[in-house]
């Protein structure tokens, strides 16, 4: 039999167990209170919903993808926990997180943010995730200097307020798969996106009203380096070869891309300066085509004409509402090209009515024609979710994004 000494000591042992079992359950409770807080509800950085994770230094929340990009600047500068799987934080994080939070914090790390250097999407790539949170945290290109303690390591460069670049870019040739130097530049006051050399002068100009410019990676183009590539497409009439509007009537219309690379040693800096720059200029002219921020989506299928024909390989992207396909990734013009909206004559079902034996084969219905394609197993699901989205949305005209 216990002593009473012992039955005291264990009933104190007791009471302090659920004593702090409660405590704990009630830190709990305010953590997850506070990530509801006004702001708090999507991602500091990329506005995903739900974020779970805490960046402790500044007490915001924010999603897995931008928590990742956090980690890789190191706890000197960044330090992340993970709330949803029993982490616990301070007293003094979660009293940041329900008195400053998200709202609170962007108010000095974005008060300048440029419109046109636009925050990443939740499904977005790393690496512009990853130049869009060192520019904001390491280089605080954009932060207030109001913020006692805060110094900007390098100004906001002045591309992103002026919408005025130009210097000398890799730019892959049309009819050759190399990279030469031209002289690119870009303009608000005159309009126009140009490129030369020093030997033969200009050898294009492309309205900014026309064009559209996204980023990308050589692996997102089937490549194998990481590089960021620069693609500037604009709609061009291909036996001319000159730009042109889309309504021209007798002309041979199909989408041209340029793509550029920076240099290595910038670490892809000078790729996003351009992106940034071309978009700033491009905001100016907002009554003409509409800018997309990325690509849905980009990859290879295969595609016959006919029900009867064999299948050959193609590249295709989804950019907007627009569907282009081509032999390879970094062809100047497409084999073909296509748009899918909302309405009378378009439609996307699984099959291939006639052909009972292709695997991951679906139809593509367009008031033109019938797109008969396929695609690997793993990527069969995504590429019916991408162009079924696009057959119950309306496309999104003159939205500058």
């Amino acid at each position: 039999m216990a002593t009473p000494e012992q039955a005291s000591a264990s009933s104190n042992g007791e009471a302090t167990a659920t004593s702090a079992l409660s405590e704990k359950d009630g830190d709990d409770e305010r953590m997850k209170k506070a990530l509801t807080c006004e702001g708090n509800h999507r991602c500091a950085d990329c506005w995903a919903q739900c974020p779970s994770w805490v960046e402790t230094h500044r007490g915001i929340a924010i999603c897995r993808s931008c928590a990742t990009e956090h980690h890789m600047l190191g706890s000197d500068i960044s330090r992340v926990k993970c709330v949803g799987q029993g982490e616990t934080l301070k007293d003094s994080v979660i009293l940041m997180l329900e008195s400053k939070g998200n709202d609170g914090s962007n108010a000095h790390m974005e008060a300048i943010l440029p419109e046109a250097y636009r925050r990443p999407l939740p499904n977005e790539f790393t690496f512009y995730r990853k130049h869009f949170i060192t520019a904001k945290y390491v280089r605080n290109e954009f932060s207030s200097t109001e913020q006692s303690g805060l110094r900007r390591s390098s100004a906001i460069p002045q591309p992103y307020i002026t919408g005025e670049i130009g210097y000398t870019l890799m730019k892959k040739g049309r009819d050759k798969d190399v990279y030469l130097p031209r002289s690119l530049e870009a303009s608000a006051v005159s309009g126009k996106l140009r490129y030369s050399d020093k030997d033969t002068g200009e050898r294009g100009c492309v309205p900014l009203t026309m064009l559209n410019v996204v980023i990308v990676t050589e692996k997102d183009l089937d490549g194998e380096g990481d590089n960021l590539v620069l693609v500037v497409t604009y709609p061009e009439d291909t036996k001319k070869r000159k730009p042109c509007e889309v309504e021209e009537k007798g002309s041979d219309i199909a989408t041209r891309s340029l793509f550029f690379k920076g240099y290595p040693f910038l670490e892809g800096r000078d790729i996003v300066e351009w992106y940034v720059a071309i978009r700033h200029a491009r905001l100016m002219f907002p009554e003409k085509t509409c800018l997309t921020p990325c690509y849905d989506k980009m990859g290879w299928l295969h595609k016959k004409k006919r029900v009867k024909d064999p299948f050959l390989k193609r590249w295709f992207v989804v950019d907007g509402n627009r569907v282009r396909y081509s032999e390879n990734p970094m062809d100047p013009v497409p084999k073909g090209e296509f748009e899918l909206s909302m309405g009378p004559g378009y439609g996307v079902f699984e099959g291939i009515e006639g052909d009972d034996e292709t695997a991951f084969a679906f139809t593509i219905l367009t008031p033109g024609r019938e797109y008969y394609l396929h695609a690997k197993s793993g990527t069969y699901k995504s590429w019916l979710e991408v162009f079924g989205a696009l057959c119950i949305v309306p496309p999104s005209l003159n939205t500058l994004v």
